[in-house]
């Protein structure tokens, strides 16, 4: 491999460099640094150029090509770019705003005559590639057919339909009389998601699949659900109760089972409060017990999330916080950099959001100027981690808080960078070790100097991040910088994490396996005291619970209630309801030696009431039954378990239903007492049923108000943590 074969000539060259300790360090000789062909601008005028030719796959070039460049940020894939590149003949060349834009990403989408491709560029790919040049090979193309449907299985006839290709950009079109769109993807094209749409004067529908569900990538025929839409009046605010005006925003949607579905509102509606905070979402789905997420355009605000949120209700309230983003500078040095010279470099930062009860993040991405000068946009009194994120460049995380709060005191920012450390990662089947190709292999450097604890856990942040996909062989190879690695590779449902260290000078190769036999588990459902039952009405539903697999499967047992399937996980759980749910059943079990006998058992309802201090009902309040299924009855500390979380909420009158729950589970009910300072829930009762139970009265749980100087208390001591950067 090229990286091993220039690894003695690297070793020798690291050396040299580490001799040089009282060499000046380049970036502050002061010396003129001529800025390279393909590095033009500085600050937010910063441009990187890409170029190269358009090729069959023969090497001949392609002419009357047509061509899209896609810019996307690194927060969330909502917020994006198109530039056109400039085409000359079988050569193309593309400025990248990467100055005014934090780019995760860019696409590049190339279509010809009976061919085209789909390529994507990363971060710390940029700066080689420009140098480099990138020339585009381009594969034939294969059709593929979707088709449009509505929830009575009726065609949808002119809804526009988009595909998202993995690793990729998107393809569209529009569905004909019979609801059939025709699109044109390259031979080896793998599909990642699909989504629809429609608007005229009678109806709105939307529709999509849930990514990661698509079994079937490479398949020629899909088929989206699309559900009617419903308009409802959205106001955001900040934290003072003011309008949030003038706010870009993208609406995410969850739908759960029989419809499981992520849609997003279409891509081509913009949507933007006014300056009353206010606007018009014409795009909820108009099923039950949707859940909805808001995602700003703009950096400078950040959206709560409130999944106790009633999308019936007629106006949506969701509440911003404006990040007051300040504006830092810094610059990279090297010892011995070459002719490259300083510019083009991705430097990442990385730290807690400004919400409370959050885990989410906020991160960026800066590109250096001929210079080594970069700037970064982040929240003040936050501590951040920042590193130079390039494949063979590496440089040592960073911390500290970046921007002060009340001054103007701020972190000066300075990376120095050097040639990484080699190393190579080989995939194979433990069986019979055959290579492993097609693998995705993430390495990470671990980092745990961000952190948010929020009294279900701590999160932590991972510095430099690559991600590599194993070749026909079965191997990886990148460059990293010394010390600890994490290696996270998986393949379909399996994946196996690996900790390894990469030591300096030596030749760092490391392996791993995939146990690739499945479990071929039997069993058998049984009914307690002899009930009768149609078995073949049962739903058993299996998860994976271990690092192996994360596989999901849905059986049905045949007459006389035997069932049989093969997984990779060793430790399952399985939960069983008929089709009345008036009997229901669960397992869980470690790498079962003989065929498995699970009874099911009477189900049962649990009612309660919420009350205030006064004894008055609490109406519209919800509560959560959280169903798990482990090891032991009782035991709530098994590493692995499988859960299913069932939503209710209280009446007029406070009182609350749950119907059909399982004997002989854990089961635990749950709510958010006081949302406004805590969203960790509050256990309101735990019960486990046993078969013949009677009915138990109606728990009353009473709710007292906090009262202002405990309020106070927490908004003092919340102050004080984020000061000392313990989020």
């Amino acid at each position: 491999m090229k990286i091993f074969k220039e690894f003695v000539s690297s070793v020798v060259f690291l050396i040299l460099i580490t001799s040089m300790g009282s060499a000046t360090l380049w970036a502050q000789t002061g010396a003129a640094l001529s800025s390279p062909q393909w590095l033009r601008g500085e600050g937010e005028s910063l441009e990187i150029r890409i170029r190269g030719k358009l090729l069959r796959d023969d090497e001949r070039p392609i002419e009357n090509a047509s061509m899209d460049v896609v810019m996307t940020g690194i927060n969330h894939s909502e917020i994006s770019k198109t530039i056109q590149p400039n085409l000359d003949g079988a050569s193309y060349e593309v400025w990248l705003p990467v100055g005014a834009m934090k780019c995760g990403q860019v696409t590049l989408s190339v279509t010809a005559t009976g061919v085209g491709t789909q390529a994507r560029l990363f971060r710390n790919q940029i700066r080689q590639i420009a140098i480099d040049g990138f020339d585009i090979k381009l594969k034939p193309l294969r059709t593929i057919n979707v088709t449009a449907v509505d929830l009575n299985g009726i065609a949808v006839a002119d809804a526009t339909v988009l595909v998202k290709v993995l690793h990729g950009g998107t393809v569209g079109g529009k569905t004909d009389a019979t609801g059939l769109a025709t699109l044109d993807l390259p031979e080896d094209a793998k599909i990642s998601n699909l989504k629809a749409w429609k608007e005229d004067a009678t109806v709105r529908l939307l529709g999509g699949r849930y990514p990661g569900v698509e079994r079937n990538p490479l398949g020629d025929k899909h088929k989206i659900k699309m559900f009617p839409c419903e308009t409802r009046k959205v106001i955001v605010l900040d934290e003072n109760e003011r309008p949030a005006a003038r706010v870009p925003l993208r609406f995410v949607f969850v739908l759960p089972e029989p419809n499981r579905a992520v849609l997003t509102t279409p891509d081509d509606v913009k949507m933007q409060t006014d300056d009353n905070g206010e606007l018009a979402l014409k795009w909820l789905p108009a099923v039950d017990s949707v859940l909805a997420s808001l995602y700003s355009l703009d950096e400078q605000w950040a959206i709560k999330y409130d999944r106790d949120m009633d999308m019936k209700a007629d106006v949506l309230t969701f509440w911003a916080a404006d990040r007051q983003l300040k504006k830092i500078s810094g610059r990279i040095s090297s010892r011995n950099q070459g002719k490259s010279g300083l510019g083009g470099f991705a430097i990442e930062w990385f730290g807690p959001d400004v919400l409370e009860n959050s885990y989410k993040s906020h991160s960026g991405v800066a590109f250096t100027d001929a210079k080594g000068d970069f700037s970064v946009d982040v929240i003040p009194g936050t501590k951040y981690g920042y590193w130079v994120d390039d494949e063979t460049w590496t440089s040592a995380t960073q911390e500290g808080i970046l921007a002060h709060t009340n001054s103007n005191q701020n972190q000066s920012l300075r990376l120095t960078i050097a040639h990484g450390h080699p190393v190579r990662v080989s995939l194979l089947n433990a069986s019979d070790k055959m290579p492993l190709a097609g693998a995705r292999v993430d390495l990470e450097t671990p980092y745990s100097g961000i952190r948010w604890n929020k009294g279900i856990g701590s999160a932590f942040g991972s510095g430099r991040r690559l991600r590599r996909t194993t070749d026909r062989s079965g191997v990886i190879e990148a460059v990293v910088a010394p010390g600890k690695l994490v290696l996270q590779a998986s393949l379909g449902d399996w994946r196996l994490g690996k900790s390894v260290e990469v030591i300096p000078g030596k030749l760092n190769e490391f392996t791993i396996q995939k146990e690739t036999v499945s479990a071929k588990i039997t069993g058998q459902l049984k009914t307690w005291d002899s009930c009768e039952i149609d078995f073949q009405t049962c739903q058993i539903k299996v998860e994976g619970l271990d690092d192996t697999s994360s596989e999901r499967l849905t059986l049905t047992p045949d007459d006389n209630g035997m069932f049989k399937f093969e997984m990779e996980a060793k430790t399952i759980g399985m939960l069983i309801y008929s089709g009345d749910r008036a009997l229901a059943g669960s397992a869980f079990t470690r790498s079962p030696k003989k065929p498995l006998e699970i009874e099911l058992y009477p189900t049962h309802d649990y009612t309660g009431q919420i009350v205030d201090a006064t004894g008055e009902p609490i109406a519209d309040h919800r509560v959560t039954a959280r169903i798990k299924v482990t090891d032991g009855v009782g035991d709530d500390n098994s590493s692995n378990a499988m859960y299913k979380f069932v939503n209710s909420k209280t009446n007029v009158d406070g009182n609350f239903t749950f119907e059909n729950l399982p004997s002989k589970t854990n089961i635990e009910i749950e709510t958010v007492q006081h949302k406004e300072v805590s969203k960790v829930p509050t256990t309101l009762d735990s019960l486990v049923f046993q078969p013949d139970d009677s009915p138990r009265p109606s728990k009353v749980t009473k709710f007292y108000p906090l009262d202002e100087n405990f309020l106070n208390e927490i908004a003092q001591r919340y102050k004080r943590i984020r000061r000392d950067c313990q989020l």
